[in-house]
């Protein structure tokens, strides 16, 4: 799992990313996962990335580099 896993499933008020119906709050952007995945395809400029995901500049250190989801993965995030 990538992000936090919920440490309840229980539809309560104090489980703020519990919408009840089955439906969890993710606690990461899609951004974040494909953030990673575009750096995998070889796609590594600031200019380059912020034109695939034109929303990432938005989600700062809360990106998945391709490090983070691939064994083969280099790429780090500057300043994170």
């Amino acid at each position: 799992i990538l992000g936090e896993y919920p440490l309840s499933f229980t539809d309560s008020p104090d489980n703020p990313i519990n919408l009840g119906r089955g439906r969890i709050l993710p606690t990461r952007s899609w951004d974040a996962l494909w953030f990673g995945v575009a750096q995998w395809f070889g796609i590594n400029e600031p200019t380059d990335l912020d034109q695939v995901l034109p929303n990432s500049q938005n989600f700062g250190c809360d990106l998945f580099t391709d490090s983070d989801i691939f064994v083969s993965g280099q790429s780090t995030i500057s300043g994170c």
